[in-house]
C-alpha cells in the first residue's frame, strides 16, 4: 500500500511537471498576418484580420505538438458539397491571405495542389491533405468557416 501510495505521487508530480516543460521553442511562435490583431497566450498566438471578401483568424501553438491554422469565414457562399469545390476555395483564400511569412501557406497550397491532382474525397466535410509526416486537413464541418489545418508531434 505505501509503495502504491509513492508511486501515485509521482505519477502525479512527475505529470504537473510536464505540463510546464514545453517542447515547442516559443520562439518558434511567430504572428503571421499582416495588420492584424494579435492575442498572445501561454504556448501560443491568435491573430485575426478583417478583409473585404472575408474575415481570416490565424492560430499557432502547442507543446508536444506544432499546429497552426487559417480559419474563414464571412465569405462569399459557394457550394461546399465537392471536394474539388473545397480545395479551390481553399487555394483561392490562401493567395489572398496577406501574410508576413509565406512558408505557412505555401506548405498548404502544395498540399492543395498534391490533393487535387489525386482526386481526394471529403468525408464528414473533412477533407485531408497530404503533408509528410504532419497531419493536414480542410474542415468545413462548422457551418459559414473554413479551417485549414496543421498539426505535427514533436
Amino acid at each position: 500500500m505505501k509503495n502504491t501510495l509513492i508511486f501515485a505521487l509521482l505519477l502525479i508530480s512527475t505529470n504537473s511537471f510536464a505540463q510546464e516543460d514545453c517542447t515547442l521553442n516559443p520562439e518558434a511562435i511567430k504572428s503571421v498576418l499582416k495588420g492584424a490583431r494579435v492575442e498572445r497566450q501561454k504556448h501560443g498566438l491568435k491573430e485575426w484580420l478583417k478583409l473585404k471578401d472575408f474575415k481570416v483568424t490565424y492560430e499557432m501553438g502547442g507543446c508536444a505538438h506544432y499546429a497552426y491554422s487559417f480559419t474563414y469565414e464571412d465569405f462569399a457562399k459557394t457550394d461546399l458539397t465537392e471536394s474539388d469545390n473545397v480545395l479551390k476555395l481553399a487555394e483561392k483564400m490562401l493567395k489572398a491571405t496577406p501574410v508576413t511569412d509565406s512558408g505557412n501557406s505555401e506548405r498548404f497550397l502544395r498540399s492543395i495542389l498534391e490533393a487535387q491532382k489525386s482526386k481526394a474525397k471529403m468525408e464528414n466535410k473533412i477533407l485531408a491533405l497530404p503533408c509528410g509526416d504532419a497531419f493536414c486537413e480542410i474542415n468545413h464541418s462548422e457551418s459559414g468557416k473554413l479551417k485549414i489545418s496543421y498539426d505535427f508531434a514533436l
